[in-house]
């Protein structure tokens, strides 16, 4: 019983609703916390693209090329030598540019004095004017020097319905899957993909999106949850205290 004012409040409420009151507010309060590393995550990774441009361009030896198998090399420019092999190249679906549709130019590259190759998405082109016809694509076969970006591949990018992105090598990819790709080429190939740096003569249309941490998104969504959790309990509060005058009390006793 609670007293204010000559005012006296007795709070019930059942088991079910207490207990469900206590779920509905942690769920919202985690949710909150969850924006928050969101955020914080966000921000990281912000801090990371930054820090790696700032660096000078990492020049790939056969020395060094174990290199690009380290997850910390994303978003550092690197430089390649080597060759580009066209028989292998192939095209990933369903990309625009300024509304129009087109594909992204994936070209496997094997590393000068290596067996060891790299894919290197070298950039936009149009469909054209049927999608029966496949885009003809220059690719010079002579030893030449790249500079591109590192870029890790979206794991489990496939879509419903669809096992594999193609029914074989070169032709339209619906998205890329290097295990697979490894398997029809019989080579395996170094995890990230290169994106082309947009001077290079070796590309197309390259603009490549920025990152976005969008963190006040975020803490937008945070305080959602937050002021959820706290609305919540207030409307349980309300709820379950019911006023009495002291005679209704008396008259309980």
């Amino acid at each position: 019983m609670i007293n204010l004012a000559n005012r006296q409040f007795i709070f019930h409420q059942s088991f079910f609703v207490s207990l469900l009151t206590i779920l509905v507010v942690a769920l919202f309060t985690r949710l909150g916390f969850w924006q928050l590393n969101r955020a914080e995550e966000k921000k990281l990774i912000a801090n990371t693209i930054e820090q790696q441009q700032q660096k000078r361009p990492l020049k790939i030896y056969p020395t060094n090329q174990s290199l690009l198998e380290d997850n910390r090399l994303e978003f550092r420019q690197v430089e390649l030598t080597g060759y580009f092999e066209p028989k292998h190249q192939f095209f990933l679906d369903n990309k625009k540019y300024q509304g129009k549709a087109g594909y992204e130019v994936i070209t496997p590259f094997r590393l000068n004095n290596s067996q060891q190759r790299i894919l290197i998405n070298r950039g936009w082109v149009s469909i054209g004017k049927s999608r029966d016809d496949i885009p003809l694509i220059e690719t010079p076969l002579e030893k030449i020097n790249l500079l591109g970006r590192v870029k890790l591949p979206k794991e489990n990018h496939f879509r419903p319905g669809i096992s594999n992105p193609a029914e074989h090598l070169g032709g339209i990819w619906l998205y890329l899957d290097l295990d697979y790709f490894s398997q029809l080429a019989d080579y395996s190939v170094y995890p990230p993909v290169i994106l082309l740096d947009k001077n290079s003569q070796y590309g197309f249309v390259r603009n490549w999106p920025k990152f976005k941490a969008k963190t006040q998104m975020h803490f937008a969504y945070a305080l959602q949850w937050f002021a959820f959790a706290f609305f919540t309990l207030l409307t349980y509060l309300w709820f379950g205290l019911a006023r009495n005058t002291k005679k209704e009390l008396k008259s309980h006793d």
